[in-house]
């Protein structure tokens, strides 16, 4: 049964750090080490990062070492946090999390001079843009604005594109290796050589994101059986209203101590 490695995006929580990329990076590397002790048999046959995540993904399919993780995370959060810091507060960007059909968020994007970030399900959006206009937005729509996402800024939109240039000049000083397993990633992308994924990480913070497309790209690879090492179960939920597959959870694996969950 094809297995993929499901990690995910930045936590809907806020992380008490001046670098909460730092953290971010650590507990996935903790709860994929947790995982392979765990089931020491355990190897994807790719892997499935959730915006954030990518980062982590090329260091796991060895396309370079851990370290450069943490130095790339730590460099794009701080290009957003510089750019986003040179604004007024009120034109500083955000995202956050709108409910509703896509007709009503188009409208809204429209209306709001808003970007349309990510697309997590027919009726599960983000959009992003300056805090004055998205809380003029939340003013008017009441109930169907969910939460703001814990964020240096918007990503996955032209707010992004001189952080992006920025980003794609800072990777050439790293030499990343074709990934040793496919990395299938949020702009519905297969990754297999490292080219790919540097253009991929660049690309990605001026791309939105559409959740479907992620999964129409799993099951086209044949996926049928997906181990989520998240915390929460917000990952899984969104992605089982769009497919079902076969999820294991790193708290499943931990709790049973099962042998291989390829085999479960």
């Amino acid at each position: 049964m094809p297995t993929l490695e499901v990690l995910p995006g930045q936590p809907n929580r806020i992380i008490n750090s001046p670098n909460p990329e730092l953290v971010q990076v650590q507990e996935l590397f903790d709860r994929h080490d947790a995982l392979v002790a765990a089931d020491p048999g355990f190897e994807p046959d790719a892997y499935g990062p959730y915006s954030f995540s990518i980062f982590v993904a090329g260091a796991l399919a060895n396309s370079f070492p851990r370290k450069v993780s943490a130095e790339i995370a730590h460099f794009r959060a701080n290009l957003v946090r510089t750019t986003e810091g040179a604004k007024p507060p009120e034109e500083r960007t955000k995202m956050g999390v709108v409910l509703g059909d896509s007709a009503f968020v188009r409208s809204l994007v429209e209306r709001f001079g808003l970007d349309w970030t990510n697309i997590n399900g027919e009726k599960a959006h983000v959009v992003g843009g300056p805090v004055r206009n998205l809380d003029a937005l939340i003013q008017e729509i009441g109930k169907a604005w969910r939460n703001y996402l814990p964020s240096e800024g918007a990503y996955h939109c032209e707010a992004r594109q001189r952080d992006a240039e920025d980003l794609g000049a800072f990777l050439e000083k790293y030499r990343f290796n074709d990934p040793e397993v496919p990395i299938l990633t949020t702009s519905a992308k297969e990754i297999t050589t490292g080219l790919g994924l540097k253009e991929d990480m660049v690309s990605s913070m001026t791309t939105p994101v559409d959740l479907r497309k992620t999964v129409e790209l799993w099951k086209a690879r044949g996926f049928d059986t997906l181990v989520d090492i998240s915390q929460g179960a917000i990952l899984k939920s969104l992605v089982e209203r769009i497919h079902e597959f076969r999820f294991i959870t790193l708290d499943q694996i931990l709790g049973a101590r099962t042998p291989n969950p390829q085999s479960i």
